[in-house]
Order: structure tokens, then C-alpha cells, then sequence
């Protein structure tokens, strides 16, 4: 490896550190296969190999350098012992199995984020709406996955890039029909490799970050790497390529301009459950891949456990090796002693000494649904009253919101310098849900707020957003919507009350027209 190389491929002090811990997270997000495909791969390394001396003796040796407990460290499941082949090792592990309690709780959390549409507000920049990355994708979408990633990982980055622009007196319309118009191009935890800040005027701000990009390159896959700097002439890059995977890499320079002059500062927003910090935070769901690990491991100890004494075992006693040399259980077989004492028979087991090891397993569900779904849905628990439970369920969504607030002004801000840098510098507006309160109105609330804005006691707009929130009225509708049909829902009250006077008078008339005539 060249010094070029190295020099790429280095990554900062916490990035090390963390790397394990994303790694983990994915892992327990995709489900039972990259779980079992990460205990494998790891014991394959270094498991015991049985072989054989001439006189057919056997033993078991490691890989140079691998040793069980380095082997162990890295694993999810552990193994039962230093023994363990690794045929074995697969059989232990592929009989247990662990549903993603991680994705599933990262799904629900997006769908409520995501289940009133956002507010966004691009006026100039409708092709950033409809293709945020240059690859057909929705702005809507595209923060959908950046909070997906930040949710699980803690962390997300996204570049703001512009293709460079090749032609002079190039107008709005005609850079977006050729694609050169700012775009978001995102980096997941693990491919931001390395950063740096420096004080100036008075604030920190970013002045590097090293970001990698996988790419396809012959038959595999291999990747670039770009540094992003800001010095004192203004931000630009160094992209670093090459063209076979075992090749040197070369460095192209690129100065993005911003009304044609360099930019004062770094287009890369970082995404974090606080908001755009650069030092990385922990991960939402850290305590809940915890718990879906704890339960994987008792899954597999739980399955072997049955499997290793509910399988039917044969016993015999009284009998010499020579008369059940060669035995074939079932079907026609027969068997025969000498000794008159002699027995055979099945060990029966009834389940006693299970019931520990089953309550654990119990108990740590209890524990997962306790964390990963007390944001979702309401404690229904009949022993508690309606007020106790809004109070609960609210403190338990406000990280949730908090999380989406912190996403919201991150992306407007990207936005906003978006649309100055190429969709004519509109305001820029972007922001999720943040209430997330489940439950149904009090009609006796409503009957009395009513009464309250009939009264001039409270502003019908706050009334308006009340309905908003516990969804009664569309997020979708307007303030000036409603207030128009009331209006016309007043007007057309009017006009009905003065049919329905005009109808009485009427028949009132008549009604004294026909007792004149008597």
C-alpha cells in the first residue's frame, strides 16, 4: 500500500471508536442475516480445526495469531467453547432466530414523522422538489432516509454539489436542463472518515472533512475519496480517483463558485439527533439494539437448549459394545442381549429446568416493547386515567420531536443556500411534524373553547390550531381556507334564517287571512 494510500485511508480518533458500534447497529437493523452473517464470517478466521496424525489422533488448532478470546470479543454469539469447529459454530447459531425489533421501531418512529406531510416552501427551486440528488429522488424521500440514517446511526452527512459549469451566460432554466444546478449528494457515518474545525471570527467552523464514495470499477467495487477544504481564498475540493482497485490514486482540483466567486464556507451539512454537531453523538436507538442483542443470544441459547434434550435419545443398559456396534434405530430393526438384565430405552424429558431459562426470554421482550414502542402508541393500561396517559405519552415523544425540529432547521438551511446559490434566492422553508399525541378530543373541551371564541375570550386561530393538533382539521388546510368557509358556512346560516323568516311570516299572513274570512 502506497503512502497516498495510507494517507486516504486513515479516519479520525472517534471515528475508530464508533466504527464497531454502526457496524452493530446496521447489523441488528437489517434482520437475522447480516446478524448470522457477522458471527460467521468472524469465527470463520479463527475457528478450531480438527486434524489428524498418522496414527489417527486428533486435535484442534487455531489460525496463526487468532486466538478464542480475540475471536469472541467480536462476536454477537458467543460460542460454548474454545472447542467449538466451525461447523459446529453454524449449527449453534442457525437454530436460533431474532426478528428486527430495531427496524421495526425505526419504521413506526418515520411513520409518525412523516404521516402529516411536511411544510416545504422552495420558490424558486420546484427542481430540487421533485429530483433532490440528481437521481429522480423527492426532496420529501430524500430527508425520509437522512432521518432514517440519523435515527439509527446518530449520524448523516449531506454535500451540497454542483456539477461544474462549463458554459458562460448560462441563465437558471438552462443550467437546470443540463443538470447543472445544486444537488444533495449524502455520506453515511462510516464514509465521513475524518474532519477538522478552526476558529474564525470568533465561531469554529468546519475547514475539512475527508468523505468517501464507493464506486463500481471493473468487476468490484472500490472508493474514491474527496476532501472538502475551506482556506483562506474560500472552500474547494480535492477529488482522488482512480482506475483499477490496485492502482494509484489521482487528484483532481475543484473550485465550486457561488455567483462566481468561491464560497466562504463548507456546503456539507451534518446531520445528528441534536443537530448538526460535528463531534459525533450517540445513537437514539443504542438501548434498543442492546436489548435486541440480549435477546438474540437468549434465542440461541434457548433453541439449543431444546434442541440438545427434547430431541429422543436412546439408552441401553446391560448391553455390550459388540451387540449395539453397527445399530440402526426404527423401521424393522430389532436388538438382542445375552444378559437376561439387559434394557433399552428413550430418555424422556418433560421440560423441567427450562422454565428460567424461557421467563428470560419473556422478560426481555417485555423490556423491547417497553422502549421501542412507548413512542408509538399510548399506554392503554385500563388502571390509568386519560390525563396520566397524554402526560406520559407527551414527555416520551418530545426526543422524537426534538429530533425532527433539529432535522427541519438543518434542511432549511441547506435549502436556503440552495436557492441562493442556484434557484434565485427565495426564502426556503422546511419543516416536519413534531405532534405526535394519539389520542381523541374531549367534546367537552371543544363545547367550551367554542364558547370561549364566541365570547372574545380566545382567538379563533388558536382554537383553529388546537383542532390542528389532537386532528380534527387537516394540516393541509390553510388559516385563510378556514376562515373563508366560515364565512360562507355564516353566509349561508344568514340566507337560511331568512328564508325560514321570510316562510313563517308568510304563513302567519295566511293563516290571519283565513280566520278574517271566518
Amino acid at each position: 500500500m502506497s503512502e497516498l494510500t495510507q494517507k486516504l485511508e486513515s479516519t479520525h480518533p472517534d471515528y475508530n471508536e464508533w466504527l464497531p458500534r454502526w457496524t452493530k447497529a446496521r447489523d441488528f437493523s437489517g434482520g437475522i442475516d447480516p446478524m448470522r452473517a457477522h458471527d460467521l464470517a468472524n469465527w470463520l478466521q479463527g475457528c478450531a480445526t480438527i486434524t489428524h496424525n498418522e496414527a489417527g489422533e486428533s486435535s484442534r488448532i487455531r489460525a496463526l495469531g487468532a486466538t478464542f478470546a480475540s475471536i469472541a470479543r467480536g462476536a454477537y454469539i458467543l460460542p460454548t467453547s474454545d472447542k467449538m469447529t466451525y461447523t459446529e459454530y453454524v449449527l449453534y447459531v442457525l437454530r436460533g432466530h431474532c426478528p428486527s425489533y430495531v427496524h421495526l421501531t425505526l419504521s413506526g418512529f418515520l411513520g409518525l414523522i412523516f404521516g402529516n406531510a411536511p411544510d416545504v416552501k422552495l420558490p424558486g427551486a420546484d427542481a430540487l422538489l421533485n429530483d433532490a440528488d440528481l437521481q429522480e429522488t423527492p426532496l420529501v424521500e430524500y430527508i425520509e432516509a437522512v432521518l432514517s440514517e440519523v435515527l439509527l446511526a446518530g449520524r448523516y452527512g449531506v454535500l451540497l454539489d454542483s456539477p461544474p459549469v462549463t458554459k458562460d451566460g448560462l441563465t437558471v432554466g438552462d443550467a437546470e436542463r443540463e443538470g447543472l444546478r445544486p444537488y444533495m449528494a449524502g455520506y453515511r457515518a462510516e464514509d465521513i472518515r475524518d474532519w477538522n474545525d478552526a476558529r474564525i471570527g470568533g465561531r469554529r467552523v468546519a475547514t475539512y472533512y475527508k468523505l468517501r464514495e464507493r464506486v463500481r470499477r471493473g468487476d468490484g467495487y472500490d472508493y474514491d475519496y474527496r476532501e472538502l477544504f475551506l482556506g483562506a481564498d474560500g472552500y474547494y475540493q480535492i477529488f482522488w480517483t482512480r482506475e483499477k482497485k490496485d492502482g494509484e490514486y489521482v487528484q483532481t482540483n475543484i473550485v465550486p463558485l457561488k455567483g462566481g466567486a468561491a464560497m466562504r464556507t463548507i456546503p456539507f451539512y451534518l446531520y445528528s439527533p441534536r443537530g448538526g454537531r460535528r463531534e459525533i453523538e450517540a445513537m437514539p436507538l443504542a438501548d434498543l439494539i442492546d436489548l435486541q442483542h440480549e435477546y438474540y443470544q437468549w434465542a440461541v441459547e434457548f433453541a439449543n437448549a431444546c434442541f440438545a434434550v427434547g430431541i429422543p435419545t436412546a439408552a441401553f443398559f446391560g448391553f455390550t459394545t459388540e451387540e449395539v456396534e453397527g445399530l440402526v434405530l426404527g423401521g424393522l430393526n430389532g436388538i438382542h442381549s445375552t444378559n437376561e438384565n439387559a434394557n433399552a430405552k428413550y430418555l424422556e424429558f418433560t421440560g423441567q429446568g427450562l422454565d428460567a431459562l424461557a421467563a428470560r426470554g419473556v422478560s426481555i421482550l417485555t423490556n423491547i416493547a417497553k422502549f421501542g414502542g412507548r413512542m408509538l402508541t399510548q399506554d392503554k393500561a385500563a388502571a390509568e386515567a386519560e390525563g396520566t396517559v397524554r402526560i406520559r405519552a407527551s414527555a416520551e415523544s418530545a426526543t422524537l420531536a426534538d429530533m425532527a425540529r433539529a432535522c427541519s432547521r438543518i434542511t432549511t438551511q441547506m435549502l436556503q443556500e440552495a436557492e441562493e446559490w442556484g434557484f434565485g434566492g427565495g426564502k426556503a422553508v422546511f419543516e416536519l411534524s413534531t405532534d405526535y399525541m394519539d389520542y381523541h378530543p374531549d367534546p367537552a373541551m371543544l363545547k367550551e373553547l367554542s364558547a370561549m371564541v364566541g365570547a372574545n375570550q380566545m382567538a379563533l386561530a388558536d382554537f383553529v390550531a388546537y383542532q390542528k393538533r389532537v386532528n380534527l382539521i387537516p394540516d393541509t388546510r390553510t388559516d385563510a381556507q378556514i376562515l373563508a368557509d366560515l364565512e360562507a358556512q355564516k353566509e349561508a346560516g344568514a340566507a337560511d334564517a331568512q328564508v325560514k323568516a321570510e316562510n313563517a311570516l308568510a304563513q302567519t299572513a295566511a293563516r290571519m287571512g283565513k280566520e278574517k274570512v271566518a
